[in-house]
């Protein structure tokens, strides 16, 4: 399969996989150094790049830090981050175990009524407990 041409990313596809990947506590996009973001963030943007490049759809689930992000934003051909509304956008790292049931149920929504996933990664226990 070669890597996806569309900017658009596609809900309707003749079955190319979809990996959705949950990142509770940072977004893969801050650029490392900036608060707690470092070597994950990195890993995680490496892998949905190369990841888009083989064809696959990635969706990247990461809890809204800023007020004025959008909902989505398609970030190359294949890759989509979508910001959760999970608690105050200030929280604390520390904090963040209170906030996972809402970051789980606004993955759960967006994945009902967008595209289901074949695979959900988390690379970090508070991601993968959600």
């Amino acid at each position: 399969m070669g890597p996806v041409n569309s900017a658009e990313f596609s809900y309707k596809s003749e079955r190319v996989p979809h990996v959705a990947i949950l990142s509770l506590h940072t977004s893969p996009f801050v650029q490392p150094g900036q608060g707690d973001s470092g070597g994950m963030n990195v890993y995680i943007r490496e892998l949905v790049s190369s990841l888009a490049h083989k064809g696959t759809l990635t969706s990247i689930y990461v809890r809204k830090w800023k007020e004025d992000l959008p909902n989505e934003l398609i970030i190359e051909p294949g890759v989509r981050l979508v910001h959760i509304d999970a608690g105050d956008p200030e929280l604390s790292k520390d904090d963040l175990l209170g906030v996972v049931d809402d970051f789980t149920e606004g993955v759960e929504i967006d994945l009902m009524l967008k595209s289901s996933a074949d695979v959900l990664h988390a690379n970090y226990w508070l991601s993968g407990i959600s």
